[in-house]
């Protein structure tokens, strides 16, 4: 669960929840879901936020195991945090060290100034995916508003 007063409700909305077919690569995957995190962004905000997270995926992996991955960047120039969520049951190879596609990304857009904020989010989340069944029950939602509420309760 999350921290005492640690809500995720801010930073959930359904238009951020994507489903990816097929097998899309992990660079075409997490710009995927970068992109839906950054929409509404102005224009050079989005196109730099999205190049921030490819680049930082390129640095290192950000899968956490179990099937799931943690793609974020922390930047100037953006007016709120977000998390988008892309659900791919196909998989993808993250290099993750436990060998496991990705099925589940939860991207997280933090702005620069936030690095507590950043850090809290990532730990909330990284516990989140490590709970047992959490991924699968995100994939088995039926809806963007379902998986929405899953992130909610915790």
């Amino acid at each position: 669960m999350p921290p005492p007063g640690l809500n995720l409700i801010p930073f959930l909305h359904p238009r951020r929840v994507l489903d990816l077919t097929g097998s899309p690569g992990r660079q075409s995957a997490v710009g995927m879901v970068a992109e839906a995190a950054s929409e509404g962004f102005p224009r050079e905000v989005h196109d730099a936020f999205v190049i921030a997270v490819l680049q930082r995926e390129e640095v290192g992996t950000t899968a956490v195991g179990g099937g799931a991955a943690i793609p974020h960047a922390r930047m100037h120039g953006l007016d709120c945090c977000r998390i988008a969520i892309g659900r791919c049951p196909a998989g993808i190879d993250f290099a993750a060290s436990d060998r496991q596609p990705v099925r589940l990304l939860t991207l997280l857009a933090t702005r620069d100034s936030d690095r507590l904020e950043h850090l809290r989010l990532l730990a909330t989340l990284a516990s989140m995916l490590h709970r047992p069944g959490f991924v699968d029950s995100v994939l088995a939602a039926p809806t963007p508003e379902a998986v929405v509420a899953i992130y909610a309760q915790g």
